[in-house]
C-alpha cells in the first residue's frame, strides 16, 4: 500500500514513521460467512531524533471480510484520508 511512499527506517538517518490503528469495530455474519470493520488509524512521523514525534496524516479504514474454506481473509479495504499534514505529499509519494 505504501509502495512509492518516502520511509526510511530511523537507523538510516532518514525518516520514521509508525502506523496506528484505533476503535476497531468489527461486525460478524457467521451464517453468510462474512465480516466488516471500521477503524480509525494516525501516521506519525519523526525526521530525526533530535525532532518531536508529530502526526502527518489521519483517517479511516472500512474494511470487508469473507470467510472461505473456514479461514478468514481480507475481500476489501477502502482506505479514506481525512486529514493531512504538511509534510504528508512527500509521505503519499505526491511531491
Amino acid at each position: 500500500m505504501y509502495g512509492g511512499s518516502d520511509r526510511r527506517a530511523r537507523t538510516s538517518g532518514g525518516r520514521a514513521t509508525k502506523h496506528i490503528t484505533t476503535n476497531v469495530l468489527v461486525e460478524v455474519d457467521e451464517r453468510a460467512g462474512a465480516a466488516t470493520a471500521r477503524s480509525y488509524w494516525v501516521l506519525l512521523l519523526s525526521t530525526s531524533p533530535d525532532e518531536p514525534v508529530r502526526p502527518v496524516l489521519a483517517g479511516r479504514y472500512h474494511d470487508r471480510f469473507a470467510c472461505v474454506d473456514g479461514v478468514w481473509r481480507f475481500a476489501e479495504r477502502a482506505y479514506l484520508v481525512d486529514l493531512t499534514g504538511a509534510e504528508s505529499a512527500a509521505l503519499l509519494g505526491t511531491r
